[in-house]
């Protein structure tokens, strides 16, 4: 799987995410592009980075999806591969790994004339789990004195909110920021509620 080659690049067992995503929040979309005359000028989706832990994507043959080379800060066009899938880091593997897995900026353009479809797979891992900042590239230290298992990631203990926030409370920061969804704990009646337009698209 593609977090099993992951872990295996920060020396841990190809399995070491599964405890992490037995209740994993994944959501599936499909995205639609309207033809726009003057297509040279529009953003289709303003330039971010995902949320969670990583993106699967879909996209057709029209094209559009740009990536931001971190070096020089040029676009560079992800070009459509035929049954091939783009796959996008998120935020919080990127803190998860002290940003050496770095999350992916990224926007769409319009290129051409044509409607564009995408479908994007968005993984987030249990939402109670603790995400320490670099809590799989520190190894075996606090995590263990404190009962998580390796990795920084666990059901949440006593705790400081800032220091390991769970996964729904990094991503209830994330979505107030840009003003996508109401946030609340699961199974209340603020339970991601969704905006009828929100002010931000994210693909």
């Amino acid at each position: 799987t593609i977090l099993g080659f992951m872990a295996r690049v920060l020396g841990k067992a190809p399995d070491f995410f599964e405890p992490y995503l037995t209740n994993p929040v994944a959501t599936h979309r499909l995205l639609h592009y309207w033809p726009i005359k003057d297509f040279k000028r529009q953003i289709g989706v303003g330039e971010h980075s995902d949320y969670g832990l990583l993106t699967i994507l879909k996209q057709d043959t029209v094209g559009g999806l740009q990536v931001l080379n971190a070096k020089d800060s040029r676009w560079v066009h992800c070009c459509p591969v035929n049954n091939a899938f783009v796959v996008n880091l998120g935020d919080m593997m990127s803190r998860w790994t002290a940003h050496r897995f770095k999350s992916t900026i990224h926007r769409v353009v319009n290129i051409s004339p044509k409607e564009r479809f995408s479908v994007p797979y968005f993984l987030e891992p249990n939402m109670d789990a603790v995400i320490v900042h670099g809590g799989i590239c520190d190894g075996p230290s606090a995590a263990k004195e404190q009962g998580q298992p390796e990795g920084g990631a666990a059901p949440r203990q006593a705790l400081e909110d800032e220091e390991a926030p769970t996964a729904e409370e990094i991503l209830e920061r994330f979505y107030r920021a840009s003003g996508q969804l109401k946030f609340g704990p699961r199974g209340t009646d603020k339970s991601f509620q969704k905006k009828d337009k929100p002010s931000t698209a994210w693909a």
